[in-house]
């Protein structure tokens, strides 16, 4: 059953099982969740006005999901809607974060900034991380995605009903998603098949992260943050061993299968222009070496053997091709509404995902990074063609022509970004 709202958001009608012809929604850790649904041209009167679909939480009885309509297309008998999830609607354009900066903050309260002025608020919190924030004039969508990149958590979306009308919108803040299960799949099940898998080209073992530029007065060194300073034990529970005065995070046990013939590791320099912080930048840059210091692969399953796994699920893997046995995650579930089943889940690598995070953080690099690269830039030009700087109107404009060149390679590298 869907339930229907105006655009004042009250419910109108509802639409019921046999109006019903398909209904999809597809659910992503951290993606925009959407539904496709038909209904029979017979029930097209009752879709008049509605802007507003919804149906009970499939995993939270009592709360439910509310969607956006943004596209509806009549074919033969039928006509075929799309929506997307409230939030990742409403969010984008529902007022915006004017000037927000905190140190050592907790992620509830950095959400609850985020939120301050919105119809949404802070539901459950499983986690007690905390971090730095810094947004400026940004849309609360975009200031959650990077809370995201700041954080390593998972969001659930979900809101309330009295009568006929929404009271309540939540947004759930977990530090992972899902249960552990006994379920194993080996690579080759007749209903087990590999979407995508990416080669080791990119793929390193140890990581030596470089945090924001420190100020050497005259020295023209590029000396920056650094996690010598940090002990990491796996006694005391963290993730990896690494001794005060190392300045790399390595694997060992990833550079045993991928690195060097002579057990040397694959190193990576990574560059976190806005952390000031030894202890937040050693957890970055395990985020992100947790990420590439193995071979990606990514697994869709069909209906068989996808009953009883939901979002964020730990399943085992065996892929007997590289002779691996891994403990993975569901990271998309498709549920079919009308049957009440999962029909289709993807675990493994969300190769998508990834990519889409590493574009992002470029992206945020080069927008903080233009001015001083136009800067430089024009200096250099300046220097090789021995141009005296000076306020006479030809080097003015001058510098106003490369800095508009400059602008122009910045948008196509963003364009090109964005494509990908």
């Amino acid at each position: 059953m869907l339930y229907l709202f105006d655009r004042k958001e009250v419910l109108r009608v509802k639409l019921k099982r046999d109006d019903l012809l398909e209904c999809i929604q597809v659910e992503g850790i951290n993606e925009t969740t959407t539904l496709s649904f038909s209904i029979r041209l017979d029930a097209l009167y009752k879709m008049e006005n509605i802007e507003i679909v919804g149906h009970e939480d499939v995993n939270n009885n009592g709360t439910y999901q509310l969607y956006k309509i943004i596209e509806s297309k009549i074919i033969e008998n039928r006509v075929d809607y799309q929506g997307i999830l409230l939030p990742f609607y409403e969010l984008t354009g529902y007022g915006y974060v004017a000037d927000k900066k905190a140190d050592n903050i907790k992620i509830e309260d950095a959400m609850e900034m985020v939120l301050a002025g919105s119809r949404w608020e802070v539901g459950i919190v499983k986690t007690e991380e905390k971090g730095a924030i810094n947004f400026y004039r940004t849309t609360r969508l975009e200031a959650i995605s990077k809370i995201l990149e700041t954080w390593e958590i998972e969001l659930n979306y979900r809101v309330s009903i009295e009568g006929s009308k929404i009271v309540n919108r939540y947004v759930d803040i977990y530090k992972e998603r899902g249960r552990e299960t006994n379920k194993r799949f080996v690579e080759g099940h007749k209903a087990l098949e590999i979407v995508k898998e990416i080669t080791d080209v990119d793929l390193y073992t140890a990581i030596l992260p470089r945090g924001k530029t420190l100020d050497s007065g005259s020295d023209k060194s590029d000396k920056r943050i650094e996690i010598g300073s940090v002990s990491w034990s796996t006694e005391n529970k963290d993730p990896l061993n690494k001794p005060v005065g190392q300045i790399w995070l390595e694997d060992y046990e990833m550079t045993e299968k991928y690195g060097y013939s002579d057990n040397t590791p694959r190193f990576k320099i990574v560059e976190y222009n806005d952390i000031e912080d030894a202890t937040e930048l050693i957890n970055a840059a395990y985020r992100d070496l947790k990420l590439n210091s193995s071979p990606k692969v990514q697994f869709r399953l069909k209906a068989m053997g996808a009953e009883g796994l939901e979002i964020g699920d730990k399943v085992g893997v065996i892929r007997r091709s590289v002779n691996i046995v891994y403990t993975t995650r569901v990271f998309r579930v498709t549920r079919d509404l009308i049957g009440g089943e999962v029909t289709e889940i993807e675990f493994g690598d969300n190769i998508d995902y990834s990519q889409s995070v590493k574009n992002k953080r470029l992206l945020n690099k080069i927008n903080k990074a233009a001015s001083i690269s136009q800067i430089s830039s024009i200096r250099a030009m300046l220097e090789t063609n021995n141009v005296e700087i000076s306020n006479n109107i030809e080097t003015i404009e001058f510098i106003q022509g490369e800095v508009g060149k400059l602008k122009t390679e910045l948008e196509e590298i963003k364009n090109k970004i964005s494509d990908d």
